[in-house]
């Protein structure tokens, strides 16, 4: 009788694997959703929270229209309301969103989407953004950290990695996949390049990567950022 049992459970375990594609206690595979589709629920004026799961200095600077801000550290504290909930951070190396979907199907929140690209893929298409505006400094460039680069890396971002040191200092070490560019070339060179390419540019920690990064967001580039702490602050977390 109990290898009878065992037996009919085994099958209803079974089957529910090929219903619901997981057994219990398996856990959730992330699920994304474009900016297109989210241009369309918005659109259609569709039932959805969309969330920005970064900090509040942030979002505050800028953030997808319409979205609200919760961020990742303490969105499973909040209590959300039923339905389609869709999510993002920065999008270039960040886990803030991967980390608050953990946290939301954890709570028992089923039907939760990370937007692809995060806001950095929004902002490269020229789709709506609320910008906070009269007291932003004319900084248009933002940060990449070593962690957040070493992760786009890992997860196959296709990227234009530039290093505008010069070339005897780059020859002695760069960041994988780096190519070595003039400062006085970046522009030229960028000609052949297109306006939504991921553009990381390092230099030797003297901020010339900003004022490259200014230039390049001004020729039209969206995702344009320069390594935080340049190469040096790349070789002294990589050292062995």
């Amino acid at each position: 009788m109990k290898r009878l049992y065992g037996f009919t459970l085994a099958i209803v375990l079974l089957i529910l694997s090929l219903v619901f594609g997981s057994t219990p206690g398996t856990a959730h595979a992330a699920s994304f959703i474009s900016a297109d589709e989210v241009r369309q629920l918005q659109s259609s004026n569709a039932s959805f929270l969309l969330i920005d799961v970064r900090m509040s200095q942030s979002f505050n600077l800028k953030h997808i229209e319409g979205a609200i801000n919760i961020p990742a550290f303490s969105i499973g504290k909040k209590r959300l309301p039923a339905g389609q909930i869709i999510i993002y951070d920065g999008g270039i190396g960040t886990i803030e969103a991967r980390d608050a979907m953990e946290k939301l199907t954890a709570a028992g929140n089923t039907s939760v989407f990370i937007l692809e690209g995060g806001l950095a893929g929004w902002e490269a298409l020229g789709l709506p953004m609320t910008v906070q505006t009269g007291i932003l400094s004319t900084r248009l460039s933002e940060t990449v950290s070593v962690t957040e680069l070493s992760r786009a890396m890992s997860d196959g971002l296709n990227l234009i990695i530039a290093d505008i040191r010069m070339p005897e200092v780059f020859r002695e070490g760069t960041v994988p996949g780096a190519r070595n560019i003039s400062p006085d070339d970046v522009l030229d060179v960028s000609r052949g390049w297109r306006k939504d390419s991921i553009i990381i540019l390092i230099d030797s920690g003297d901020d010339e990567a900003l004022k490259q990064a200014e230039k390049l967001r001004r020729a039209g580039f969206k995702l344009v950022r320069f390594l935080y702490g340049g190469f040096p602050e790349w070789k002294r977390q990589n050292a062995k």
